[in-house]
């Protein structure tokens, strides 16, 4: 039965009431009753997390009991929480040096179902966040650089994308919490509990997160992240500078840095995406680091760059669709958009872009408009690579009318030789150093029927003829069988000669040809050293001397017929790729030297700190501030501007 209280009766409470008063009382009174409680309760609980079957039904009835009667935060809670945190704290500290990441990262994550779990089945609901959050700090929050150095770095190595989402995850869990990172094991225990419980243990976490025990993808891109999580983007900065330094300064391995940059990227940020969330501050952590990688060698990896795409583009499609050609197209273009001088960039690709408009090398002038419009949307209009393409197309249209022009004359109408030739504007393509080269009389012949025809239409222009990035084909009859082969010009002229003289020494045809040094060298050695010999050389050797004889190959044979003779015409040397970049350092000094004189012809009188400053934000090239004050020095001397009488480091522009 029960007693409900009467009107008038105030002071008398109901029967329930009553009966739960008296009962917190006598606990009160009899501490060593609620201690053995408290004790039994414990001590099943950590039977429980050992690994014992329990009754939870009676957990739950004394759990609901101390909760009716309102001792159960005073009773229970506080010395739970108090020994969950020394027994975490014991058994991560056990476990972390006999665990590997992964394995260790899956019991937190079994622990935290488990804990969860306790609480949905016989505990308090109040219990359940400080309890999770007393749970995240002992295995995971006073851990996580210890973990990060145990085997983060492997993890990232291997593509381990679920544990690396699984630590990424499970971090954000303590993030969310707003705890310490920090805390010391040997902590107070009651100290831990009170600030977990007074700070609301998961902060504004809602139940549904709590229940996430097991991680995935993170929901949701942060766009700050707590402590722990910044300590992982540290260390995924740090792997990723590593490795990308292992790459750029791995010796003798040049030829494949970029495609192995590109693989980097590509895996790390197949990372970013699938483990760490995908967020914004991850991302910029990466491209941090890598900017930092390819511009760790400066100039050097502009130039690979553009030699990276220089292969992509002779070789084309492959067997590879459109699709796949343009993702290796923009792959490469995320690592130019890194790198500081894309002056350097630039200049190679130009230089490598003419040998292949040139020499008939692109595998596709759709792949060479494609990529230059990519460079276009990354930089801006470029006249002088559109410029190149112009010329290129004019050129076929200037050479239709000669070839016509050319049957008419009667000098010319009966030969059997056709030229071809490429009218290039001096301001759009790469400086090519002459080379004097005497041409045999047909060729003399062309040469001369073409600059009157070309200056007879455009007679305010000047023609000046490259011989170096000329090539030729040719019928050459050898007694097994006739061949046609693909030679470049000073080859050609070589191979004439020989017409009239079965041998020559080095010193007649430099003579004949007007060859001298290294480009007669590189010459005759592509002709008699190479794969295909047209030529033997006596002595035999790698170097050419003046009284070197060199002999006609009667018993010259190939299985082809089309024969090209190039390798060491076209290989580029370490000298060609210096001078490329010394020219590029030419036209930075005037870069700077216009910045320079125009930011002072804008403000008239500047300081030198004031002034550094202007550059910096102007010039789109890494530089020194040493290599600056040489070109204030130089702009003085020449009286563009002039020091302050009164203060040196002031200076007036000079009109």
């Amino acid at each position: 039965g029960y007693v409900l209280a009467q009107p008038g009766t105030a002071n008398v409470l109901p029967l329930w009431d009553l009966s739960l008063r008296l009962f917190r009382a006598a606990l009160a009174s009899r501490p060593s009753v609620a201690a053995r409680i408290s004790t039994g309760l414990l001590d099943v609980v950590r039977r429980e997390r050992d690994g014992d079957s329990i009754d939870v039904s009676l957990v739950h009835s004394l759990a609901s009991m101390l909760s009716a009667v309102g001792v159960y935060a005073k009773v229970f809670e506080v010395p739970f929480l108090s020994s969950t945190a020394h027994y975490f704290a014991s058994e991560s500290a056990r476990l972390i040096d006999s665990m590997d990441l992964p394995t260790y990262l899956r019991h937190v994550e079994a622990r935290l179902s488990s804990e969860a779990n306790r609480v949905t089945a016989s505990l308090d609901a109040s219990t359940r966040r400080p309890l999770i959050a007393t749970t995240e700090r002992h295995l995971l929050a006073t851990h996580v650089q210890a973990l990060l150095v145990k085997g983060f770095d492997a993890l990232c190595s291997e593509d381990r994308v679920v544990d690396l989402a699984r630590l990424w995850s499970l971090y954000g869990r303590v993030d969310a919490n707003g705890l310490p990172i920090n805390v010391p094991v040997s902590s107070t225990p009651e100290l831990v509990t009170c600030t977990a419980a007074r700070g609301g243990g998961v902060g504004n976490a809602d139940e549904a997160a709590l229940d996430r025990i097991v991680p995935g993808v993170t929901p949701g891109a942060a766009s700050v992240l707590g402590p722990a999580q910044d300590c992982i983007k540290t260390a995924l900065n740090r792997f990723v500078m590593h490795a990308g330094k292992e790459i750029v300064n791995a010796e003798g391995k040049d030829a494949s840095m970029v495609s192995s940059l590109v693989s980097l990227r590509a895996r790390v940020e197949g990372l970013v995406q699938n483990a760490f969330g995908g967020g914004e501050i991850v991302s910029r952590a990466v491209r941090d680091a890598l900017e930092a990688v390819v511009n760790s060698r400066q100039n050097k990896t502009g130039e690979l760059i553009a030699k990276y795409v220089d292969g992509v583009l002779k070789t084309g499609h492959k067997g590879r669709t459109d699709e796949e050609v343009d993702a290796t197209l923009e792959a490469v273009m995320t690592l130019f958009r890194l790198i500081h001088g894309k002056d350097i960039f630039e200049a190679f690709y130009k230089k490598d872009l003419a040998k292949r408009l040139l020499h008939g090398r692109s595998a596709s002038l759709d792949l060479e408009k494609m990529m230059i419009s990519k460079l276009k949307t990354e930089c801006g209009t470029n006249n002088k690579l559109e410029g190149m393409f112009r010329d290129v197309e004019v050129s076929r249209e200037t050479v239709r009318s000669f070839r016509t022009h050319a049957r008419s004359v009667a000098s010319l109408g009966t030969s059997d030789v056709e030229l071809s030739v490429f009218v290039l504007t001096h301001a759009y393509w790469p400086h090519v150093p002459q080379a004097p080269l005497r041409l045999p009389q047909t060729l003399s012949d062309l040469h001369d029927t073409f600059k009157q025809f070309y200056v007879g239409k455009h007679s305010r222009r000047k023609l000046t003829w490259q011989y170096s990035n000329a090539s030729t084909t040719v019928r050459a009859r050898f007694p097994a069988a006739d061949k046609i082969l693909s030679l470049s010009l000073y080859q050609t002229v070589v191979l004439l000669l020989f017409n009239d003289n079965d041998e020559l020494t080095a010193d007649n045809i430099s003579s004949a040809t007007g060859l001298v040094d290294a480009d007669l060298h590189r010459t005759l050695l592509s002709l008699a050293c190479g794969k295909a010999r047209v030529l033997h050389k006596r002595p035999k050797g790698n170097t050419v001397g003046k009284d070197d004889l060199f002999v006609w190959n009667k018993g010259f044979t190939n299985r082809q017929v089309r024969i090209r003779i190039n390798a060491i015409q076209v290989k580029e040397s370490a000298a060609e790729d210096l001078q490329t970049t010394e020219r590029v350092f030419v036209e930075r000094h005037c870069e700077v030297d216009a910045a320079i004189v125009r930011v002072l012809k804008t403000r008239r009188t500047l300081t030198h700190a004031n002034l550094i400053a202007e550059l910096y934000s102007q010039l789109r090239f890494p530089f020194k501030v040493a290599d600056l004050n040489k070109r204030i020095e130089s702009l003085i001397e020449r009286e563009f501007l002039e020091r302050d009488a009164s203060a040196s480091q002031t200076y007036h522009y000079l009109a």
